[in-house]
């Protein structure tokens, strides 16, 4: 389901798509670089750790997608 929602490239080897969509030319282009733009939380390793309850908008370092540095680390 992460490769549906575009979370990652592949699982398996393989790229999967719902039934009802119908795959474009652009959804086959694999670019060098992920946008993390906007993205803060890393919501796979979010789940992996049982959904902590934890402030989506400024996450834990560990959970921190963001480029930016970030020098406070929040506990949960």
């Amino acid at each position: 389901m992460d490769v549906v929602h575009k979370e990652f490239l592949t699982a398996g080897g393989f790229r999967w798509f719902l039934k009802s969509y119908t795959p474009k030319k652009e959804d086959f282009i694999i670019t060098d670089k992920l946008d993390s733009s906007g993205k803060l939380l890393n919501l796979s390793l979010w789940r992996k750790l049982g959904k902590p309850e934890v402030d989506k908008n400024n996450p834990p370092p560990c959970m921190n997608l963001s480029i930016k540095d970030h020098n406070t680390c929040p506990r949960f």
